[in-house]
Order: structure tokens, then C-alpha cells, then sequence
């Protein structure tokens, strides 16, 4: 399973939040998921309260809510960003590499 992350900023043409926030480096980005990581890493309820998942705008769904699964979620995003681009360059390698590969056997 390939789980993305989407952003967009809720204001009706946008308010420029997720441009700021997504950079070449991701760095920005890496600080969002830190300080996300934080809140439900630093939480002790079980499995989610007000102080790290739930508001008034999810109510719907408290019971689906749980920091462990946000916290498993997180982890695997943090550390080095890698575009799209590049991930479509070492995609396409990969399989000029098994072209060849095959073509030797």
C-alpha cells in the first residue's frame, strides 16, 4: 500500500500556506511532520483526545482516531525528501536496468 500526503489550503484561492511550506529541500515540510510527530508522540490518552487528534471539525470520525496509527503514519516521512522527479529518474534506471538485465539471458 503507497500512502501521499495532499495539501491545500482551505481558503478559496489559496493563502500561499502550502507554497511557503513546501520547499526544494522540504525542509519546512520536515518541520510540520516534527512538530506533528511531537503532539501525538507527546500525548498519553488512548487512542486520541483533544489535546492531539480530535476537534470540533472531525467529530465524525473520533473513534477512527488513534495517535499510534498518526504516529506509525509519520515516521516513515521524516528525514530526506525526495521530488518527484527525482523519483521518476531512479523509476526509469530501474527499468532500463531490468531491460538490460533480460536482454542478457
Amino acid at each position: 500500500m503507497v500512502y501521499t500526503v495532499i495539501l491545500y489550503d482551505a481558503v478559496a484561492g489559496g493563502a500561499g500556506h502550502v507554497r511557503r511550506m513546501v520547499t526544494e529541500e522540504g525542509e519546512a515540510f520536515q518541520q510540520v511532520l516534527q512538530r506533528a510527530l511531537a503532539v501525538v508522540d507527546g500525548c498519553s490518552c488512548d487512542p486520541s483526545c483533544y489535546q492531539c487528534l480530535r476537534n470540533y471539525y472531525n467529530q465524525k470520525i473520533h473513534d477512527q482516531l488513534s495517535r499510534q496509527a498518526a504516529s506509525k503514519f509519520l515516521h516513515p516521512w521524516l528525514g530526506g525528501m525526495e521530488s518527484l522527479e527525482e523519483r521518476e529518474e531512479v523509476s526509469d534506471f530501474e527499468t532500463e536496468e531490468a531491460n538490460e538485465e533480460g536482454s542478457h539471458e
